[in-house]
Order: structure tokens, then sequence, then C-alpha cells
């Protein structure tokens, strides 16, 4: 059993001894490996600011490894743009390659404002962001949610839940870094103006909601009753303009009267009256 115990013993160590040669001689090849891509990229890097000094083309596509982040508009673009610096500064691209690498990172929408640089301007990194920004930069967003706010009314046909929900997301675009109390009081001030319904408008502001919630269930009690209260207005109208006048009845009962007298007759003669 002991020889057994000893020979299982050896076993192992010699496995464990293994492992840890494999272990080493994996990690020299993975070292070799970042060597020769960071060696490669240098070489990439210097080419490219040779060719920029003699006024050649740099090389369109540049070194990256694990993927480029793209950009299509949706998200913020001080995100991607922060994103994509820290790759290109990872990286060491040149300005040339930064600006070669965004054009290829640029999706959808994003992708339609390269189509309006000429080609020339876009192996410019500067012009580039300046004209991304203009776009998609959140200064200019903000501008463009409150000017859309401004003239934001509700429309035809629209319901109050539906009109509400479009003020909420256009207030919190337009004005992202407030606070919540002023974005309720923001809120609440561009729906109650926006109302197609002046009288609601006016029964909502005489009853002060705290939330942009509270005044759209005040609003929609409001035109819930102003409604039925309408609705039974308009079936009286409809009963007083069919039905008789109290002048018109009083003639008509004296009418029938006087025709019953005249047809009156004497038990005793059995004349007239």
């Amino acid at each position: 059993f002991e020889n057994f115990k000893s020979s299982l013993e050896n076993k192992f160590e010699k496995l464990e001894e293994n492992s840890k040669k494999l272990e080493e001689r994996l990690r020299a090849l993975e070292e070799e490996r970042i060597k020769r891509n960071e060696e490669k990229d240098q070489r990439i890097v210097a080419e490219d600011e040779v060719k920029g000094e003699k006024g050649l083309p740099a090389s369109t596509v540049a070194p990256i490894h694990g993927g480029i982040p793209t950009f299509d508009g949706k998200i913020p673009w001080e995100s991607h743009k922060t994103l994509f610096e820290t790759a290109a500064m990872i990286h060491g691209w040149s300005s040339a390659n930064k600006a070669a690498m965004l054009c290829l990172s640029l999706r959808g929408d994003a992708l339609d404002v390269l189509q309006t640089i000429p080609v020339a301007g876009r192996g410019n990194y500067e012009e580039l962001v300046r004209r991304l920004e203009v776009r998609f930069g959140q200064e200019h967003l903000e501008q463009l949610h409150r000017s859309q706010l401004k003239s934001r009314f509700q429309k035809n046909g629209e319901s109050l839940q539906e009109f509400e929900a479009d003020i909420a997301r256009l207030v919190r675009k337009a004005y992202p870094s407030v606070t919540d109390d002023v974005y309720e009081s923001l809120a609440i001030e561009k729906f109650l103006d926006g109302l197609r319904e002046l009288d609601t408008q006016q029964a909502i502001k005489l009853a002060r909601p705290k939330t942009l919630s509270d005044a759209l269930t005040q609003a929609m009690e409001f035109e819930a009753v102003r409604n039925s209260i309408r609705s039974q207005a308009r079936v009286r109208a409809a009963n007083v303009e069919t039905a008789p006048s109290l002048e018109d009845i009083v003639k008509r009962v004296l009418e029938i009267l006087k025709g019953k007298r005249k047809e009156i007759r004497c038990w005793g003669c059995g004349e007239l009256g």
C-alpha cells in the first residue's frame, strides 16, 4: 500500500510540474503575440506619419484588437467620443488614423452625416468631430428638444395620456440636468399650456397639481365629468325642442273642453246645452 501511495504521489507531482510548464509556455506565447502586435501597430503608425509628412494618404485601416465602438446617433455622442478617443490613445492612432477609424465607426443617421462631408475633408479628424457634435452633441439636442417642446400642443384626436407621455419625454430630453422638482414644475406648465380644451387648462391650474402624473389624473377626471354634463344638457335640450310649450298645452286643453261643452244635451228634452 505504501508503494502504491508513493507511486501516486510521484505521478501527481509530475502532473503538477507538467501543468506549470504548460502554463509558462502559454504565457510566453501570449507575451510573444502581444509583442508582435505592438511592433506591427508601431510600424503602421510610423508609416502613416511618414506618409502624412509627404502628403500621401494614410492607411485606411488602423490597428485595432477587440473591435471598434460604433455610433448610430442613438446613444449620446459624448459617450461614444470618450470611448473612441480612449481606444485611439491605447492603440496610438495618428490624427489621420483617428479620422479613418471614426468614419468606419459610423452607422445609420451618423453615417448620413458623413455623406455631407466632402471626401477631401473626411481625413480631418477635428472637422469630423465638429460636424458630428453639431448634429448629435448634447447641447444641440437640448436646443432642438426645447424648440419642439415650445411648439408642442395637443393634437386633434390625441388622448390626454398620449400627450402627457410626449411632454414628459421632451421635458426630460430638453432639460436633462434639472432636479426632479424643477422637472415636475416644467412638465406641468408645458402640459397645461398645451391642452386643447381651455376650460380643462383653467380648472387644472386652479387645482395646482404637484406632479405631472397628478395633472394628468385631474385632467382626465375633469373631462370625464364635463363630457357627462354636456351629454345630459344635450338630452335636456332635445327634449325641450320636441315637447310642446306650456302655452300650447293650455290652449289644447281649452279647445278640447270647449268642444265637449257643445255636445252636452238636456236629459229631459234632448236639446243641446
